[in-house]
């Protein structure tokens, strides 16, 4: 399997990354931050992670045949719904199936959010190693980022609103508080994750390194913007600053393309590339 339909593979994981971190991001904040008309949001983004995530367990049939059939061959994909694949599989549909058909009772798609989440954990690099504390770190970074990213619609319907400036203030200002703490979670499990997986700073000059030390300027750029809405752009909106609040209708927008990136790196990264030889 070469070329388009590597392209092919990469793509469905970054949808079944993308489904799966948004429904549990936006089940959470909506839960946490009590919002409203998030429901759409919600279902378009467990769909999402259920298209990416039956397509991804195809295209591992594909590969274990050496061509498409493999995608539909009812002996192949069975022989698959026994692995660590399957099991991933299973979780991923229940937890996206509660977290779309919970958007009429939140905590069900809370719980679904988490359980798919889950999934992202028993399959990939970090279980390879066989380590405990790397998977609860890696659990941890994932439920950071799934926050993060449930947050951004939200609030940028919010700010863009004039009439909503204030909620979009408070519910910055809110976010903010629980960020303090979720933001360094996410880099210390990132770096520990980084490091495991690397073995060595040496590694870095691999191709596996390459890719990762991208990803981390691409993060670092995030969180630069983080802290501009932090610091900056939340406190002037309290003041009624409607310029801070199409900056950060603005800043949203580019922590979107670059957090669309970072999944996409990281698809590369579990899909295509192999861990450094340690």
């Amino acid at each position: 399997m070469t070329g388009i339909w590597i392209v092919i593979e990469i793509a469905a994981k970054w949808a079944m990354y993308l489904g799966i971190l948004g429904a549990a991001g936006t089940a959470i904040c909506t839960a946490l931050f009590r919002l409203r008309d998030t429901k759409t949001t919600l279902i378009a983004f467990a769909i999402l992670g259920i298209v990416g995530s039956a397509e991804f367990f195809a295209m591992k049939g594909a590969a274990l045949t050496g061509d498409i059939s493999g995608m539909t061959d009812p002996e192949m994909l069975g022989l698959l719904w026994t692995t660590q694949s399957g099991l991933a599989l299973k979780l991923q549909l229940l937890g996206l199936a509660l977290s779309a058909l919970g958007a009429v009772w939140l905590p069900v798609s809370v719980i679904g959010g988490l359980i798919a989440l889950a999934s992202l954990v028993v399959t990939g690099h970090i279980p390879a190693i066989d380590n405990i504390t790397l998977s609860v770190l890696h659990y941890i970074h994932l439920l950071a980022i799934a926050f993060w990213i449930g947050i951004l619609f939200p609030l940028k319907r919010l700010a863009g609103d004039t009439a909503a400036m204030d909620k979009a203030a408070q519910l910055g200002h809110d976010f903010g508080r629980i960020a303090v703490v979720l933001v360094p979670a996410l880099i210390v499990a990132g770096l520990f994750m980084s490091y495991a997986l690397l073995g060595s700073f040496d590694a870095i000059l691999t191709g596996y390194g390459r890719i990762l030390l991208i990803k981390v300027l691409f993060v670092s750029t995030l969180l630069g913007l983080a802290a501009l809405n932090k610091l900056r752009l939340t406190p002037a909106m309290t003041k009624g600053d409607e310029q801070a609040a199409a900056m950060l209708v603005t800043s949203i927008r580019v922590e979107w393309i670059l957090m669309m990136v970072i999944i996409a790196l990281t698809a590369i990264l579990t899909t295509v590339l192999s861990l450094p030889t340690q």
